[in-house]
């Protein structure tokens, strides 16, 4: 049994987007995480805001934004 917490599940799922990505400005919606981790809309967004912060990226209305370092 994986001891691996929501947060960290959404906090890697966000990382690897961002490392994955050919663009420079990253976008992750809370749709996005719902779809792939097939969670509640309310506790992405509960959880998408400290991580985008953390992160150091910019939350608005459900969305990460992420400037990937060049």
């Amino acid at each position: 049994m994986s001891s691996e917490t929501l947060y960290d599940k959404i906090l890697n799922l966000v990382k690897n987007r961002i490392e994955n990505s050919f663009e420079k400005i990253v976008e992750i919606s809370c749709e996005d995480i719902v779809n792939t981790l097939n969670i509640a809309p309310s506790t992405c967004y509960q959880y998408l805001k400290p991580i985008c912060k953390s992160i150091g990226g910019v939350y608005r209305r459900g969305v990460c934004i992420k400037v990937k370092a060049s």
